[in-house]
């Protein structure tokens, strides 16, 4: 197929080899930022603890994320205090 292409329709298999060239470039560029050493170099980039508190927001106490947030704090320590006397 491809030689039928290349030599009755030049134009289309042009169009063809470079829509693939293209493609497989990008597919390349994606594995390469999903490679390990990619992915640890990115998380070596630790925010400080002054810019962690500036992001953080603020929750009422209320509010049902802060709620379920608290409740799953109150069970680990309940579940660690509950390790420790055994």
């Amino acid at each position: 197929m491809r030689s039928h292409l290349q030599s009755v329709h030049p134009k289309k298999y042009i169009e063809l080899t470079e829509n693939e060239r293209a493609r497989l470039e990008k597919r390349k560029d994606h594995a390469e930022d999903n490679t390990t050493a990619t992915m640890w170099k990115k998380s070596k980039n630790q925010m400080s603890l002054k810019d962690s508190f500036d992001a953080g927001v603020d929750w009422d106490s209320a509010s049902a994320p802060a709620k379920r947030v608290n409740k799953l704090i109150g069970e680990m320590i309940a579940v660690d205090n509950h390790l420790t006397w055994w």
